[in-house]
């Protein structure tokens, strides 16, 4: 990619700042769920898988810090992490992601 192009484009700096959010959210895991269906759900939900959570997010993080230590070079992407965009040949990545469909799908259903 031309440098010109390159510093105009938005580098990814895999800040903490969702996982932060996600730990924002432990202090609910603990209380007693209440409000509506889904807001009861989703608390349950997380009760109920609060260890897989926790460990999830210090992987996040673990790897958030391998990165940034490993400064790869710049690829052009969009923004959108979905798993559409995931390199699935990578078994650890393809089963946590199959770990939490199967999880939220059974929740659902339950």
């Amino acid at each position: 990619m031309p440098p010109a192009i390159q510093t105009k484009l938005r580098h990814e700096s895999y800040a903490s700042k969702w996982r932060q959010a996600v730990r924002g959210l432990y202090p609910l895991i603990e209380s007693k769920p209440s409000g509506d269906r889904v807001a009861i759900n989703f608390l349950t939900f997380m009760k109920k898988h609060a260890a897989t959570i926790h460990r999830l997010v210090e992987q996040a993080e673990q790897l958030a810090k391998l990165v940034q230590e490993q400064s790869p070079p710049p690829v052009l992407c969009h923004s959108d992490i979905h798993a559409g965009q995931l390199n699935l040949t990578c078994p650890y990545i393809y089963g946590i992601l199959i770990k939490l469909s199967i999880l939220f799908l059974l929740e659902s259903l339950g």
